[in-house]
């Protein structure tokens, strides 16, 4: 379509129905636990940069610490494995040393439905991801008995649990000596 056809409000209506969209996915950023925007908050613009965070804040950081690389290994492979998958395409970017997954919104067709099939579809491959970036894998639904078995789970080698947490022992003196 032109703008001689659409006429100055029409294209305006198109533009701006682009940005409502990537509004749309910041909020869908911004409700998740394990989804994170930069800038955090609504775009001016269609464009919308953000990570996944697989596990949720918490598990990433932790990651990023003993693999400063590893998160943006995870970027890069999930989305690759998104446009692989036929069902969305991401681009990716550097921002501020890391790795982002990068929406640029210009489709008028697109829709809020296919921003939500996008989400899901990301959900749906991290797994396969994050083995593919070297993450270590992480079951939410075990009942670790030590923080020395919840480090070892992240890390895969073994760690003093209070010493991997930067925790003190029960007499608040510095981090414990043994597990």
């Amino acid at each position: 379509m032109t703008w001689k056809h659409l006429g100055t409000q029409g294209f305006g209506r198109l533009v701006e129905a682009n940005d409502d969209l990537a509004a749309h996915l910041a909020d869908r950023i911004a409700a998740a636990d394990d989804l994170e925007a930069i800038p955090s908050g609504r775009p001016e613009l269609s464009v919308v940069c953000f990570r996944h965070l697989p596990g949720g804040p918490a598990r990433a950081a932790t990651i990023e610490a003993a693999d400063p690389g590893a998160l943006d290994r995870y970027t890069d492979r999930l989305a690759t494995l998104l446009q692989h998958s036929g069902e969305g395409w991401l681009s990716t970017t550097v921002l501020r040393g890391r790795t982002y997954l990068r929406a640029g919104i210009v489709n008028i067709l697109s829709s809020p439905d296919a921003v939500d099939a996008v989400l899901t579809a990301l959900g749906r491959i991290s797994p396969a991801a994050a083995r593919q970036a070297g993450l270590p894998a992480f079951d939410s639904g075990t009942v670790y008995r030590t923080l020395t078995a919840v480090a070892k789970q992240i890390t895969g080698s073994h760690w003093n649990g209070f010493v991997f947490f930067g925790l003190t022992n029960r007499e608040g003196r510095g981090a414990a000596k043994h597990a």
